[in-house]
C-alpha cells in the first residue's frame, strides 16, 4: 500500500513537469528557436510528455534544420531514414 501511495503521488508531479517542458518547448518553437524545435522533436520521437509521433517529430526537426541548427539537421536525417525504411 505504501508503494501504491508513493506512485499515486509521483504520477501527478511527473505529469506537471512534462507539461511544463512541453509548453516551454512549444514556446521556443513558436519563437523560431532551433534548439526548441530540436527538443520538441525529440519529445515527439520518444513520446515524452506527448503521444509518440515520428511524423510530428520530423516536422519539428525539419523546422530546426531550416533555422540552421546543425544537430537538428542530423536528427532529421536519421529519423527520416528510420521512418522511410
Amino acid at each position: 500500500n505504501l508503494i501504491k501511495s508513493v506512485i499515486l503521488l509521483i504520477i501527478p508531479i511527473y505529469a506537471k513537469v512534462s507539461n511544463i517542458k512541453k509548453i516551454t518547448n512549444k514556446k521556443a518553437y513558436g519563437l523560431d528557436g532551433g534548439s526548441g524545435c530540436s527538443n520538441l522533436g525529440a519529445m515527439y520521437r520518444k513520446g515524452e510528455g506527448v503521444r509518440q509521433n515520428k511524423i510530428q517529430a520530423l516536422k519539428y526537426f525539419g523546422k530546426g534544420c531550416d533555422l540552421r541548427s546543425a544537430h537538428t539537421c542530423k536528427k532529421y536525417s536519421l529519423l527520416n531514414q528510420e521512418v522511410n525504411k
